[in-house]
């Protein structure tokens, strides 16, 4: 399958997602009908418990077998028997449907490809756009709140046993996801976590997210093996897509910094210094100075003395006070000192800079 096929096939509305939009007090029907506690053998399928906890089994893709097309791509779609066999498993999430508040045996990747959603997780609700990938431990409770017709989310659903110790060795370098997996496998850790990929719409991701499903979904020669390498090759993306986006919230929050610092030093000019500055922030001076010439390409004392001058021009202008006081409260108490710094700046000292001024007032008035 080629993937203009493949979006072709996936984007227009199914006979189930019309359904629900003509029925919308039915969209919860695919829970309603998940078998109770003690009606049923619980080995390796879903259920709901005794306190009404939706408990999802990697194998309701039985039900999918079975026939029941919930979260089928396509109306039509013929499932492969063989796929079925494989510990991953993939489908779309029903647009329109409800989907309660659930625990799952499995691992769960969310890849929002068209629109948006809104997930709840840990009772806070974590709005997901286009090219957001949500990765969730076995044993996490969420919910996701019904989507539209624009919001397209496709569902990775990964047993345990999908990650051997081959596959997770062949992503150590991949840091939290690594960590992430080897965490999965663990029986004794504590399974409620998930990691938020900001993707930015990384076209490589979602070239290989769309592999992966034209594979799944018309599978060729050695199909699940492809799949394999698909899936890793994702793997590392996800984890260079996370890189990126710490790399950018760092930037954004040192700007953040930086904003304040200089901010800081406006109001502060007069007897503000590196070593206060850098304790008000509780920065190290040294790192402070670093931080502040990569941001602005100017020292902490240059960026001090623009202060000043700034400082000291309004006050020339909007004030009468001698210029003796005014050098005192822009800093300086070295007065010969404040006009070489002032004339450096303005190519006038503060008394022609005044009389120009108020020169050029008069004529315009």
């Amino acid at each position: 399958m080629d993937k203009l096929t493949f979006r072709n096939l996936v984007v227009p509305l199914n006979q189930r997602e019309q359904f629900y939009i003509s029925h919308p007090e039915q969209r919860g029907i695919f829970y309603d009908q998940m078998p109770q506690l003690g009606n049923f053998s619980l080995q390796n399928f879903s259920y709901v418990d005794e306190n009404g906890e939706f408990h999802l089994s990697i194998a309701q893709r039985t039900w999918q077998k079975e026939g029941w097309n919930h979260a089928v791509f396509y109306d039509g779609q013929n499932i492969q028997r063989s796929m079925l066999n494989m510990p991953v498993f993939f489908n779309k999430q029903t647009r329109f449907s409800e989907v309660p508040l659930h625990v799952r045996d499995y691992l769960e990747m969310k890849y929002i490809y068209a629109g948006s959603c809104t997930a709840i997780l840990g009772g806070k609700e974590v709005p997901l756009a286009a090219g957001d990938m949500l990765l969730l431990d076995r044993g996490s409770r969420h919910r996701i709140l019904p989507t539209g017709e624009n919001d397209l989310v496709f569902n990775f659903l990964m047993e345990r046993s999908y990650f051997t110790e081959s596959f997770i060795q062949r992503v150590s370098g991949a840091g939290v996801i690594a960590n992430f997996l080897a965490n999965s496998i663990n029986d004794s850790a504590q399974h409620d976590a998930y990691v938020l990929f900001r993707t930015q719409n990384d076209v490589m991701l979602r070239d290989l997210i769309e592999s992966i499903l034209c594979e799944y979904l018309d599978p060729g020669v050695c199909a699940a093996s492809v799949i394999e390498s698909y899936m890793l090759l994702l793997f590392i993306e996800m984890m260079r897509c996370y890189q990126r986006q710490k790399e950018r919230e760092g930037r954004e929050q040192e700007r953040s910094y930086i904003t304040e610092v200089i901010d800081y030093i406006q109001k502060n000019c007069a007897n503000c210094t590196l070593k206060s500055t850098a304790q008000h922030f509780n920065f190290n001076s040294d790192y402070l100075s670093r931080c502040i010439k990569k941001a602005t390409n100017q020292s902490f004392q240059k960026l001090l003395t623009a202060a000043r001058m700034d400082k000291a021009a309004y006050l020339l202008l909007n004030t009468d006070e001698p210029i003796y006081q005014i050098a005192e409260e822009c800093g300086y108490r070295n007065l010969h000192f404040f006009y070489q710094k002032f004339r450096e700046a303005f190519k006038y000292n503060p008394s022609e800079y005044r009389e120009a001024s108020v020169g050029t007032q008069q004529e315009d008035t």
